[in-house]
């Protein structure tokens, strides 16, 4: 058998919704009639109560009437006689109730015995010319009869009366007596107390139960799912409106963004889609536009990053190649061959540089994972620092190092936040001038460690802070300095942490100096570290 695939948005909403409505209107019934039963049970179960608390009082009169001279009560005791007008009493009072408000009325004594029923049990005692009413085969089937007498088949049906002082109520078929009727019964039963004086306490001689038919609740139910059927199908019918002109709404910017997909996927970056709502879709539309623009933009940094490349690569390679000609057109004195030897070995190094660094850039964009480790940061940059001392030295430039902590671990790829400081290290010594400071400084900040660089340099200008992350980019001021340089070391060292997950910045001024601030995740000192 084939699955039944839907592809329309619009069956799917509308089978949905209909769906929720008829579930909701399932729930609303289910909980109507409940509400509906517990009101009706509610008023019957206090009419009950009044029928239980008279009819206990006569009962317990007739039985007095039957030993006058005894405290100690009991249903064998004359039971039945139907010349005694206590008796008959008793047997009108519940015949009358029976009559009034149809209700069922068991009395037994403490050991489930029925001594006495209205409607009749086969084998009641009626006074003669007495209207007998039996009780219905679906009832009297659900009690055992043995030794002339019917008793309650289960215990529970009895029992908890006589333990309880108080009432007993049951809405289902207690204990499956009703179980075979087609009404609902709502029954209420308790013990038959009396006291004895000899003893000085109340006892128990055994219950009555009294139990009353529900059929209007058949005829509410009845009425409620009439009315909860009729306002579903309008419901539904509302509904298929609503989604008719709902899915107007939406179909069309869904229709528009995947037409402005295909444009793009086709090479369009131009494409732009109109926003017309403030909704979801909207902010959808907002986001294909911006990300329209970022492919348009990614678009242009490819074009400007092949520019650019070709550029670094052709500005030696036309060196190499006019310096070899002149040697070879003799044009080189024999004297200044070596000068010229040693400025192509120059350039095929940078070119060797900018392919290396280069290649780092790809790497580490599609680098996979870091092996991340814990380590200490202050001992990393004091030996880098120390690796560094000609190239300090030779521009008489003091270093300072402000180190929060003798030691401050942090977790991180060792290998990659040492190339982020060689780098920044290696830019604050190139364009500061001799006589400068260097300041190195980590601290610890909540979950972060604080690692900034500063120098006494140029500086660079505030338009060009926000720029010298980029790929090949290279300040006005700093061409002039550098001439080894690629314009990729500070965009490496920005990927090497968006890899981390950490972030830098930049602060400058111009003929004052800049300072680096990058952020590492703090690591406490590992337990095995000797």
């Amino acid at each position: 058998m084939k699955k039944l695939k839907i592809k329309s948005i619009y069956t799917k909403i509308l089978l949905m919704t209909i769906v929720i409505i008829i579930a909701a209107a399932t729930v609303s019934a289910v909980i109507m009639s409940k509400m509906l039963y517990d009101s009706i049970a509610d008023s019957r179960i206090e009419e009950i109560e009044k029928i239980i608390d008279d009819t206990a009082q006569t009962t317990i009169d007739y039985l007095y009437s039957c030993d006058r001279d005894s405290d100690a009560l009991s249903f064998e005791a004359n039971w039945g006689d139907s010349s005694d007008r206590y008796y008959y009493n008793l047997l009108s009072k519940i015949a009358a109730y029976n009559e009034m408000m149809n209700v069922t009325i068991f009395i037994s004594d403490d050991e489930g015995t029925i001594q006495l029923s209205y409607p009749l049990l086969p084998g009641n005692t009626v006074p003669k010319g007495y209207t007998v009413k039996e009780l219905p085969r679906s009832i009297s089937v659900n009690f055992n009869y043995y030794d002339g007498k019917y008793h309650f088949k289960e215990r529970s049906q009895f029992e908890k009366a006589l333990k309880m002082n108080g009432y007993i109520e049951d809405r289902s078929d207690y204990y499956g007596l009703f179980s075979d009727v087609k009404d609902r019964y709502v029954t209420v039963s308790k013990g038959l107390n009396y006291y004895n004086k000899t003893e000085a306490e109340w006892q128990v001689v055994g219950s009555i139960l009294v139990a009353i038919p529900m059929p209007e609740l058949a005829e509410a139910r009845n009425s409620l799912i009439w009315v909860f059927l009729v306002s579903t199908v309008i419901m539904v019918a509302i509904d298929i409106i609503a989604t008719s002109i709902l899915m107007r709404q939406i179909t069309k910017p869904i229709k528009e963004l995947d037409n402005g997909a295909k444009r793009l996927a086709s090479g369009d970056f131009t494409i732009r889609i109109e926003k017309t709502t403030d909704d979801e879709f909207g902010t959808l539309v907002e986001s294909f536009n911006r990300m329209t623009d970022s492919l348009s933009k990614m678009d242009e940094s490819k074009t400007e990053f092949i520019s650019n490349v070709s550029h670094e690569l052709r500005t030696p390679i036309t060196s190499i190649k006019g310096f070899i000609e002149a040697i070879l057109d003799g044009v080189v004195p024999e004297e200044k061959m070596d000068y010229y030897l040693g400025l192509c070995r120059d350039e095929v190094e940078r070119m060797n540089t900018l392919i290396n660094e280069l290649l780092d850039m790809t790497r580490i964009e599609f680098a996979k994972s870091n092996l991340f480790e814990v380590f200490d940061i202050n001992a990393l940059i004091t030996e880098q620092l120390i690796k560094m001392e000609p190239q300090i030295s030779g521009k008489k430039i003091d270093v300072e190092l402000n180190y929060e902590k003798d030691k401050q671990f942090v977790c991180a790829g060792k290998a990659s936040v040492l190339r982020v400081i060689i780098n920044l290290v290696h830019n604050s010594i190139k364009f500061t001038p001799e006589g400068g400071v260097i300041t190195v400084s980590v601290r610890e900040t909540g979950e972060k460690v604080e690692i900034s660089v500063a120098d006494t340099g140029i500086g660079i200008s505030e338009e060009e802070v926000d720029k010298i992350f980029e790929r090949f980019y290279k300040s006005d001021k700093s061409r002039g300095m550098d001439k080894t340089g690629t314009g990729l070391g500070l965009a490496i060292v920005k990927k090497i942490l968006d890899s981390h997950g950490e972030s830098i910045e930049c602060h400058s001024k111009q003929g004052e100096g800049t300072t680096f601030i990058f952020t590492l995740a703090a690591a406490k000192e590992p337990e095995n570290r000797q």
